[in-house]
């Protein structure tokens, strides 16, 4: 025996000998609890070994300061979900702290989403730790740039394995993904020992922008062995080298064991597979099979990674690799074969699939793919003249249309109106010329597309006669051109207060006015830069909707007894908002005017808040959204909506709903009918404090 080899195996001994004072731990904390403090807790004053934490079905949990695990720790997330944002100390969710003498420390965690992670998810310096650390059907949404996987100090891992399971920053991170920099060789403390990366059906997302996306104590060598199959990565490593980054950014050998097949590589909105390299030589061990392409997701910021890929050819795919929660296939559908009620003799039949053992009918579990056999045998005394088979299968639902547009010029924005409503838009973390919306049914529509790139620049063209249906894809490439400021246009900047005209869009862009904005009929507001309105911006006409959307902001301030966004000079419609950041009042306190909504003497119809982030504060007697001394329709806030705060004025009833004296419709809050401050909603956090009620989207 060499000299390693006995000096390992007696510190192995002496690890199984301290091991049996260590008291494995197993928490079950309830939904809410914190896990920090709950773990804290059950180690207090013991010598701590494994660690399983079980949590509830689809629970929600928060963390508030690192975890030590000495050893292993299971995480068993049974669909809960952890909030780190208050994580906000130390370099780490979890510490590896083990002794040292080589620990076994294996890491399997489950099920589980984390949010809001801004330190690494495991950060080891634990002197010769060691062991795997496994992921499947997780997600993990990082918030600043750190390294997510952190060995130092002389640990290592064995097995990197992340299965089925998505990894995404809202803003690009700039470290890298896993790191052994100030770690350990795994064959320094497991002699022979093969240390393995893998992705398999992964979805990833701005992770390790511009940077080698692993970083080792030393690459290139044999025991080293690299898998990525199925998976999706965009904006993830250096441009067309993420899997020469896993190896640390040298140019790989024969060296390290290579399985890259099946993935799909973008950067900055391109298709960069055809740069990615292993650099071995070795037959098999290229980058193989990639999936040629450009992923446009649905969501990105807001982890949704459901899409769609787009070939070389313009035409569209649904996904069907990456993280299985977000690709299009579902569960294959499997077939039956039974005889038709009435058959004579039904009991002399039976099929056999293939060359298996024939079996009495009906028979289930069929792929229906073309890869099996099936055949029928009759062993009665009738004669057969003929067999007919027939499917009742029926085809998968369509779903909506899609429009691909391909402008001119790269965009963040774009809004698709008709008739001065809004019927659909998209907006893109990067600037694209590449937009894939999904749409309403239409039929013989003049409808009009605006382009904004969040730097002032906005653009417009009409598109007469356009037709959508349902399941179909549709391309164009529209002659897009500057929007001006003349309110004969479909869509016009406006310079200063009046009235905008029935069916037309108008935007808002940086401006200040001292009057009032008035809708003459449905019409769209886009916001761009900050607005302010000191005149109020009076909704539409009875019967007819102003929308407002964007990504700028609004301050309007009502004049003369009317609320900021409403009923301001007379009776108004149906205010709808999906976008831009929106501050609404009277212009005082004592004032009988709610901010979003009616006035002491105009009605508003229905206000719907389905996107931005809405701040509405109501005068005496009046509610922030919703009713005065005049009469409101319903309030709905639905689950796209990222912030709202209402506050009632002194002698209101509600902050939201009805103010004092006339009515208000039904209050509807994330699908919660007749809400109220006391409601549990599933998408959004309720506050109350004094007169205000804030709504916090989870």
């Amino acid at each position: 025996m060499t000299k390693n080899k006995l000096l390992l195996l007696l510190a192995l001994l002496m690890t199984a000998a301290t091991g049996a004072w260590a008291e494995d731990i197993v928490i079950s904390p309830a939904s809410g609890a914190n896990i920090s403090t709950a773990l804290a807790t059950a180690t207090d004053g013991k010598t701590v070994g494994n660690i399983t934490i079980n949590l509830a079905q689809n629970g929600a949990y928060t963390v508030s300061s690192a975890m030590e695990v000495p050893a292993g720790l299971t995480i068993n997330g049974n669909g809960a979900t952890i909030n780190a944002e208050s994580l906000t100390e130390g370099i780490g969710m979890f510490l590896g702290t083990g002794k040292d003498s080589p620990t076994r420390a294996d890491i399997q965690i489950s099920d589980l989403t984390i949010k809001s992670l801004g330190k690494s998810l495991y950060y080891s310096n634990g002197k010769k730790n060691y062991g795997d650390f496994i992921m499947n059907n997780c997600l993990v949404e990082v918030t600043s740039s750190v390294i997510l996987f952190n060995y130092t100090k002389g640990s290592a891992v064995v097995n990197l394995t992340l299965t089925n399971s998505t990894f995404y920053a809202p803003t690009a991170t700039t470290t890298q993904f896993y790191s052994s920099q100030a770690g350990q060789k795994l064959t320094e403390i497991i002699i022979d020992a093969t240390q393995k990366f893998s992705f398999q059906n992964c979805t990833l997302y701005n992770m390790a922008k511009n940077k080698n996306f692993f970083s080792h104590r030393q690459n290139s060598q044999k025991w080293l062995s690299y898998e990525a199959k199925n998976s999706i990565f965009v904006n993830c490593g250096k441009s067309g080298e993420v899997v020469k980054g896993m190896n640390g950014g040298s140019a790989a050998n024969d060296n390290p064991t290579w399985s890259i097949d099946g993935n799909l590589f973008n950067y900055d909105g391109a298709d960069t597979s055809a740069n990615e390299t292993t650099g071995d030589t070795s037959e098999g061990e290229g980058v193989q099979n990639s999936v040629a392409g450009v992923v446009t997701f649905k969501d990105p910021s807001n982890g949704d990674f459901s899409g769609i890929i787009t070939k070389s050819d313009n035409s569209t795919v649904d996904l069907t690799l990456g993280d299985p929660r977000w690709t299009a296939a579902a569960e294959p559908a499997t077939f039956t074969v039974s005889l038709k009620d009435g058959v004579k003799d039904a009991d002399k039949w039976t099929v056999k699939v293939g060359e298996g053992e024939a079996q009495a009918l009906p028979i289930g579990g069929l792929k229906g793919d073309g890869s099996e056999t099936v055949t029928l045998q009759y062993t009665g005394r009738l004669k057969v003249k003929s067999v007919k088979a027939t499917s009742d299968a029926k085809p998968a639902p369509a779903g909506p249309p899609s429009w691909k547009l391909t402008l001119s010029s790269p965009a963040k924005d774009l809004y698709i109106t008709a008739n001065g409503g809004l019927i659909a838009q998209q907006t893109l973390d990067v600037a694209s010329t590449e937009f894939t919306v999904e749409m309403p049914e239409l039929t013989s529509q003049t409808v009009n597309i605006v382009a904004t790139d969040g730097s002032g620049n906005c653009w417009y063209c009409t598109q007469e006669n356009m037709s959508f249906a349902i399941g179909q894809t549709y391309q164009s490439s529209p002659t897009m051109n500057a929007v001006g400021t003349s309110s004969s246009a479909a869509v016009y900047k406006m310079t200063a207060a009046g009235p905008i005209p029935a069916g037309k869009t108008a935007v808002l862009s940086g401006v200040t006015f001292s009057s009032t904005i008035s809708c003459s009929g449905d019409a769209t507001i886009i916001l761009m830069g900050n607005n302010t309105l000191n005149g109020g911006l009076q909704a539409s006409p009875s019967g007819n909707t102003m929308t407002i959307t964007g990504t700028g902001s609004l301050n309007a301030r009502g004049s003369d007894y009317n609320p900021g966004i409403g009923a301001v000079d007379n009776n108004c419609g149906n205010i709808i908002i999906c976008g831009g950041t929106i501050t609404a009042q009277p212009d005082a306190s004592d004032v009988e005017a709610a901010g979003i909504g009616s006035g002491e003497e105009g009605t508003c119809g229905n206000i719907t808040i389905c996107g931005g982030t809405v701040t509405a504060t109501g005068g005496v007697n009046s509610a922030g959204i919703g009713s005065s001394y005049s009469a409101c329709g319903t309030v709905t806030i639905t689950d796209g909506a990222t912030k709202v705060t209402a506050t009632k004025g002194y002698g209101a009833g509600n902050s939201i709903g009805k103010g004092k004296g006339a009515s208000c419709g039904t209050v509807t809050i994330d699908g919660v009918v007749n809400a109220t401050t006391s409601s549990t909603f599933e998408h959004f956090n309720s506050d109350v404090s004094g007169n205000t009620w804030t709504l916090t989207h989870k």
